[in-house]
């Protein structure tokens, strides 16, 4: 818990360099960040518009087993999306679905949207 309330303030203070150093300190001591300060290294960096991080602490929690909440899942989208990366968002989630996570009403307004505005609107069908 100490650690996910370090985490918490480094993200809201764009600490970047000492997050690393946090996490690489848990790792050392054995302490393997859970799917609670994964989610919140996500959440805290897509807040911030650092989707890079995000996506980069996203891929560690995928490979350590853990899956994101829908909620997370979600934000990822909304900040893909607003970058123009639609095919990473459909390469999420696509792993999103194939890990047994459902999307929820937000996760295909999201999406929809994103395609529809990119003039790919054919390929809404594929999600239903």
């Amino acid at each position: 818990i100490m650690y996910n309330t370090l985490l918490d303030a480094y993200i809201k203070q764009g600490m970047n360099v000492e997050i690393e150093k946090l996490v690489q300190e848990m790792v050392d001591l054995w302490i393997e960040p859970d799917s609670v300060a994964y989610g919140m290294l996500i959440d805290g960096f897509v807040k911030v518009g650092k989707l890079d991080e995000a996506l980069k602490y996203f891929k560690r929690m995928t490979e350590a087993g853990f899956q994101p909440d829908i909620g997370s899942y979600n934000k990822l989208f909304g900040h893909l999306r607003n970058e123009g990366k639609l095919d990473e968002a459909n390469r999420i989630f696509l792993g999103m679905v194939d890990g047994g996570n459902l999307p929820d009403v937000t996760t295909y307004d999201i999406l929809t949207k994103e395609f529809s505005r990119e003039g790919r609107a054919e390929e809404i069908k594929d999600y239903f």
